[in-house]
């Protein structure tokens, strides 16, 4: 294992205080360090606050590899922590917002990953290669590596708890709660194992014709989302019923307005309101997915970006962000 130097983490006040009179009465406008610049991404929020990755540019400036450093940025209220590392690609805020993972790259290959509290104390750094991530709730840490066999939990202190096993090559797990269940995941194939009795408590085994599994994610402390190539993805809850398919392909052979590739545009966000998603393609018009009708109720809202600045491709709890230079505004989507 390789050693990682990681910087203190520093406390400073924040001053969220609108310079450009173009953005909106209501808007967040957060400004960056000097020397600090945000690319529109990775970004991250939790329950009461956002945080993202910034870079240092090089002085002098080198156009091959313009950056000597990353930052993590956490804005908690009137309160800005940060945490230098040499290079984050990832962050990622548990369901409580209480903890952050801050994944690490060293040329373009994940190096390791840091637990952060939301108040920017680093719990600790592992550096491996496995992806790691939060249980349905946030109370445990879970790696694992795709087309690998194990899933190994972890506490918040970094202790090691248990490990999931699996025969067939992995391509994505859940782990759910306290990490005594874990969902994994293997070719069209959802087993859920119970860690005390290493036994199957469920089993889904979606249709062959499905697309491949792309991604899972947590939705919520009772669901996760599967998201499948080519735009679909199926609500899963966490008991083994599956709550819903999003099928680009058959929404759009019953629209006789809209394409099929109208419907698999989308980005995916949690809310307004439990039991709902929203759909988000960077216009104007976003739309409500109610879980249980399935019914798609379109919505205007604001991208408008103040000048100078550009729309991140983020929807995240409810929240737009558009992205200069050296400032970052946050707009609140009003509810319906």
């Amino acid at each position: 294992m390789r050693s990682m130097r990681i910087a203190d983490v520093f406390f400073t006040l924040l001053a969220i205080v609108s310079l450009d009179l173009t953005a909106a009465a209501s808007d967040q406008v957060i400004s960056l360090p000097a020397g600090w610049i945000f690319n529109g991404e990775p970004i991250s929020v939790g329950t009461d606050g956002i945080a993202v990755v910034i870079y240092r540019l090089k002085i002098p400036p080198d156009p091959t590899q313009p950056y000597d450093s990353s930052r993590v940025l956490q804005v908690v209220g009137n309160e800005q922590f940060h945490n230098d590392f040499p290079s984050v690609a990832r962050i990622e805020y548990s369901a409580t917002g209480q903890h952050l993972l801050a994944v690490h790259v060293d040329y373009e290959e994940v190096s390791g990953t840091s637990l952060l509290t939301n108040q920017g104390q680093v719990l600790w750094t592992k550096s491996d290669s496995r992806a790691f991530s939060f249980s349905t709730t946030g109370e445990v840490v879970y790696a694992w590596t795709p087309g690998g066999n194990h899933v190994e939990v972890f506490s918040v202190t970094g202790n090691s708890l248990h490990i999931f096993d699996i025969e067939a090559p992995l391509i994505g797990a859940v782990v759910l709660g306290s990490g005594q269940q874990a969902v994994l995941m293997a070719g069209h194939s959802l087993i859920c194992l119970d860690a005390l009795s290493s036994s199957s408590i469920w089993q889904i085994d979606l249709p062959f014709q499905y697309p491949e599994i792309w991604q899972a994610w947590v939705l919520d402390p009772s669901r996760f989302i599967l998201k499948l190539l080519g735009g679909a993805f199926v609500v899963v809850r966490t008991n083994g019923l599956v709550e819903y398919t999003y099928d680009p392909m058959a929404l759009g052979a019953a629209d006789p307005v809209k394409e099929s590739t109208d419907y698999a545009r989308y980005g995916l966000s949690s809310g307004p309101s439990a039991g709902t998603l929203t759909l988000f393609d960077r216009s104007s018009v976003t739309h409500t997915l109610d879980l249980a009708s399935g019914q798609l109720t379109p919505k205007t809202i604001d991208t408008t970006p103040p000048q100078g600045f550009e729309l991140s491709p983020y929807l995240l709890w409810q929240q737009i962000f558009f992205f200069s230079r050296n400032q970052i505004v946050v707009r609140q989507i009003p509810d319906p």
